[in-house]
Parts: C-alpha cells; structure tokens; sequence
C-alpha cells in the first residue's frame, strides 16, 4: 500500500510563482530539493522511485481578446463555466481520468493577491490534469517519477502535453466550429419566432443588418450620412432610433463579449497558439 502521498508544483518550488514552466534541468533540481527537505523532515523516501498518480501540465498564452471573448467558444466545446471558486473564471472538460481547464490566469493570481504588474497584461492558461496512476502511464509513457528524466522523456511530456490538447478541445477543423455555432444563431433565431410570429425572419434580417451596419460604421456616422441625402430631418431620426432598437435587441440576444472576431477565427487563434510545439 502507500503510505505517504507528496504534493507540489514544480514551477512554484523553482521560481517562487507558478506562472513560468520550468525546463528539464530546473525540473529535476526541484525534485532533489524536494527529497533533501523531506529527509530533514525525517521522511526517508527517494522521490526518484516514487510513483506519479496525478501529473498537471500547463501552458500560457498571450490572447488577443479579453478572457470573456472566448466564453461562447469554450460553451460551444462542451466546457463547464466556473469550475470552483478558485478559479472564477474557468472552463472544465473532465472525466474520471483526466481533466482540460482554462481559465484566466492573472485574474486567479489577483484572487490570490499575488502581484501581478510584472507579469503580462493578459494570460490565458491551458491545463492537462492526469488524475491517475494508469493515465500517467498511458499519456506519457511511464508513472515513475525518476523516469522523466531518462532518455528524452521531459520532451515526450511536453510534446503530448500539446497531443491531448489537439485530441480534445481542438480537434475540430474551423468549419466544424462554424458548425456548432450555427446552434447559437438557430437559438437567436427561434427567440425572434418566438416574439414576431409570421414576420420573424423579415424582423431577424432587417435586426441583423441593422446591427452589422452599426457594427462597421458606428450610428454618428451612419447619421452623418443620411443628412448628406435625406432632406427630411424627422425621416433621419427615425432611421436613427430603428437603428439603435435594432442594435440593441440584437445585442441582448447575442451576449456580446466584447469582441466583433468570429468563432472560427478565435477557435484558429487559440488552436495555433496552444498546439504549436
């Protein structure tokens, strides 16, 4: 049986944060240090030996949208929002095996008062949690902990650390995504048939039109223009005020987050920044 479970982030031990990965040499420095420590505490153990049950990797990215732009994507790929109160801002795919987060990195160090103006402006973190013995062993090839450090093995960890992530989260061609998203505009749809009855797709496409255009030129500008052609100053402001209804009703239905990027092309961010080895 085991007698004695051991617990720490490598990252953390080495650089006195978790927010930077720590390289092969570092890596087994840390284990040592850890064995020394463990020894003057009296617990006679070579950690070498010992056998991994539970093996986390991460891996941070600099996103070019705010955390909350990417909601609706995670929603998409079956992630479970806010996992824990730890980390508030999180998305989870789990099962007994193995577990897929992500989740907003500075804003968890800034729920741990950690100080964070030297670190980047925005970080994202990708997490792969192997929750057992026998996962170890079948991700990485080994569960000894001393076997990481023979023969290449740090490499191999890091490179399937990047094949799960391609295996599970991004899987999927941009094509695919745009596919599940059209899920998102048939539940945007079904609300105006919902509303407007007969008339709905006629409401859907004059709202949608509506919205894209103050989108792209904002409504001064689309105001200015109708000045420039339209003589009538009460025509004006009534396409000004269907405008701005349109933009708005259209707005609450899409839970904006912030961004006007497409679902494919915040999936293919994503997907090259994390899976690039």
């Amino acid at each position: 049986g085991v007698n004695c479970f051991v617990q720490f982030s490598v990252p953390k031990v080495h650089n006195g944060n978790n927010f930077y990965s720590v390289g092969e040499e570092g890596s087994q420095a840390v284990f040592t240090s850890i064995e020394k420590e463990l020894w003057q505490a009296g617990i006679h153990t070579e950690l070498n030996n010992a056998e991994l049950c539970r093996v986390d990797t991460f891996k941070n990215i600099e996103p070019e949208e705010e955390f909350p732009a990417y909601a609706p994507l995670f929603g998409l790929l079956k992630m479970r929002r806010g996992v824990d109160r730890v980390y508030p801002e999180s998305f989870l795919l789990k099962n007994t095996q193995q577990q897929f987060c992500v989740y907003d990195k500075i804003a968890e160090m800034k729920h741990r008062k950690v100080e964070v103006s030297h670190f980047p402006a925005q970080a994202m973190r990708f997490e792969h949690r192997c929750m057992s013995k026998g996962k170890v062993q079948a991700v990485f090839g080994f569960s000894k902990a001393g076997e990481m450090f023979k023969s290449g093995r740090y490499e191999t960890v890091k490179k399937q650390q990047v094949q799960q992530w391609k295996n599970s989260l991004f899987s999927h061609s941009v094509e695919e995504v745009l596919s599940i998203g059209a899920g998102v505009l048939q539940g945007e749809m079904e609300l105006f048939k919902q509303r407007y009855e007969r008339n709905w797709f006629d409401r859907f496409l004059k709202s949608y039109g509506a919205y894209h255009l103050a989108q792209f030129a904002g409504a001064e500008v689309v105001r200015i223009a109708l000045q420039n052609i339209e003589e009538e100053k009460t025509k004006v402001w009534r396409a000004e005020k269907l405008l701005l209804q349109a933009q708005r009703e259209i707005e609450l239905l899409k839970n904006a987050e912030g961004t006007s990027k497409t679902l494919g092309t915040l999936y293919l961010e994503l997907k090259e920044k994390v899976c690039l080895n």
